[in-house]
């Protein structure tokens, strides 16, 4: 574990590692922090004697490390503390206390401790700490605050670097690409911003406006600075966002999905429409077992009010064992937030749904029908960023009811939750979701039922290829009435465009309402590779539990854009 974290170390394979004593100054101090970080705050770290093999031109170095004993933190104490009181800083550090000492975890103690201050507009504040002992192997910690005046924002000011220029003299051309990539209004990235003139400089403020300038998607950086002024209780902001060209592209790709098989599919998408952050979308896929064409625009702020517009309108074809289903179908979804973190959604969906089937031994309905639906939804999205979320949960609840073969009524929950590991890069994901309708699945269309398998909720087996079975072909699937899903991944970034991840997934799919029958569960390993407006994910899972009727599947591969 030390050799791994200093620089003075053996070469790899063909890759020859030589002597630094700039750095082995580096390592000794490496060494040292480590054991003080576990606790052995009396550590002694020394150069020792090296071992010189001078024909072979080779030299180890030696670290002489004397660890002394390890402490625990008996009591955490407070120095300079007047806005808070000693209790309420206290409960911050209840993970401390007790246990061995840990440089991390009392460092995250204090993080919230500055976060507290940080809410109240207290930034300037500044915090050190001590050790007293108490006895061979107990110490004290003592937190020293300097609490300042509350700050409070002075001017905001916004900077952009442009994106894409292209250097072409053709003004048809140009006035094309001055349209279709345009720079972001000033007044677009000011929407968007939740530190306000004569307020307090609240930390929260500032992390929650550069969150939600990149949730827009259109910037690839957002930089947020605070300028001193001539009065210390003052500070200025200057919001810094550098234009993304990549918000707007035409692609034609081809791969091999779960739900398509081999397909092609031909995208036009602005997610900057106007220079607003509005998104339009034109796609049109072409594969094996699945084809469709869709043409979609959301409108972020409607009227220059608070409310979002989703449209679509699509049409889509696809293939499944026994049977071929044909969808006509819009939709629009009005969108409005009742707070910085909660939104509410209404979705209104009307759609013509018609089949062609192969088998006639399958007893299942196919029959057209057409699809009448409105679907309220309240959303709480506490998550750090929309394409690659580190920390922070995001809560669905709502129902969905209207016509489709019979009445429809769905009970719809869904919860992800992401978290990093300590210091590392390592990231917790955990999500599950929770399905429900109060009747036999037969008693409603076949596509409105809720079915799992596939990259979307259980990896290790076939799209939808889990569950019940028609009486008649045991090959067709019909879905079921009561679905939950839950999904563990164990993520790594190894750069900015390529990440890794384990993951378990494990699903239950019954055909009545309330049924809970066996779960299947599958694992595996995958890679997530990020080429800007397109992202290819590629798992490798096995079932580790299923029945003799599942279908499974080893590889998943998706290739899909953000919009």
């Amino acid at each position: 574990q030390l050799k791994l974290n200093v620089i003075n170390n053996g070469g790899v394979l063909f890759f020859d590692n030589y002597y630094d004593e700039d750095a082995f100054q580096g390592d000794l101090t490496t060494i040292r922090s480590m054991y003080s970080n576990a606790g052995y705050l009396d550590v002694e770290v020394t150069r020792g004697e090296f071992i010189q093999d001078r024909e072979k031109g080779e030299i180890t170095p030696v670290i002489n490390i004397n660890e002394g004993p390890r402490y625990k933190v008996a009591n955490v104490r407070f120095q300079g503390v007047t806005y808070f009181t000693e209790e309420e800083l206290g409960r911050q550090f209840t993970r401390i206390e007790g246990r061995w000492f840990k440089g991390r975890r009392f460092l995250k103690s204090l993080d919230k401790v500055r976060d507290m201050y940080g809410r109240q507009g207290y930034i300037d504040s500044e915090f050190d700490w001590s050790f007293e002992k108490q006895g061979d192997r107990n110490v004290d910690l003592l937190v020293k605050v300097n609490e300042s005046p509350a700050v409070y924002v002075g001017e905001v000011r916004v900077s952009k670097n442009p994106g894409y220029d292209p250097e072409i003299d053709i003004n048809s051309v140009e006035r094309f690409f001055d349209w279709f990539v345009p720079e972001t209004k000033i007044d677009t990235v000011r929407r968007e911003v939740r530190l306000e003139t004569g307020e307090k400089y609240r930390s929260t403020d500032e992390v929650r406006t550069r969150e939600r300038l990149r949730n827009l998607g259109v910037f690839r950086t957002v930089e947020i600075n605070r300028v001193p002024t001539s009065d210390p209780a003052v500070r200025d902001v200057e919001i810094r966002v550098d234009e993304d060209p990549e918000a707007a592209f035409v692609g034609i790709t081809a791969g091999v999905g779960d739900r398509t098989g081999p397909s092609v599919t031909f995208e036009l998408t602005n997610r900057n429409v106007g220079g607003a952050a509005d998104r339009f979308r034109a796609a049109a896929t072409v594969g094996t077992e699945y084809s469709s064409f869709s043409v979609g625009y959301f409108n972020r702020y409607f009227g220059d009010s608070d409310v979002s517009i989703d449209y679509l309108i699509y049409r889509a074809r696809q293939r499944f064992n026994a049977y071929r289903e044909r969808t006509y179908g819009a939709s629009v979804e009005f969108g409005k937030p009742f707070g910085e973190y909660t939104s509410g959604y209404l979705r209104l969906r009307a759609e013509h749904v018609d089949f062609s089937q192969y088998d006639n031994d399958a007893e299942e309905d196919f029959n057209g029908y057409p699809v009448l639906a409105i679907r309220p939804m309240i959303v709480h999205d506490r998550r750090d960023s929309n394409s690659w979320p580190t920390r922070g949960y995001r809560v669905g609840g709502g129902f969905e009811t209207g016509y489709a073969d019979g009445f429809l009524f769905k009970i719809l929950h869904d919860f992800e939750w992401f978290k990093t590991i300590g210091n590392s890069d390592f990231i917790y994901y955990y999500d599950h979701s929770v399905g429900l309708m109060p009747y036999d699945a037969d008693n409603i269309g076949i596509s409105e039922r809720f079915f799992v398998g596939g990259t979307g909720s259980l990896r290790g087996f076939k799209y939808r290829e889990v569950g019940p079975r028609d009486d008649g072909d045991d090959d067709l699937a019909t879905g079921g009435s009561t679905r939950l899903t839950q999904r563990h991944e164990l993520r790594y970034p190894f750069n900015d465009f390529l990440r890794g991840r384990v993951f378990t997934d494990a699903a239950i799919l019954e055909e009545g309402f309330l049924e809970f029958g066996a779960p299947r569960i599958g694992s595996g390993v995958g890679l997530i590779v990020d080429f800007g407006p397109f992202v290819l994910e590629l798992d490798f899972a096995v079932p580790v539990l299923k029945d003799s009727d599942d279908k499974t599947q080893f590889i998943h591969f998706r290739l899909a854009s953000d919009f």
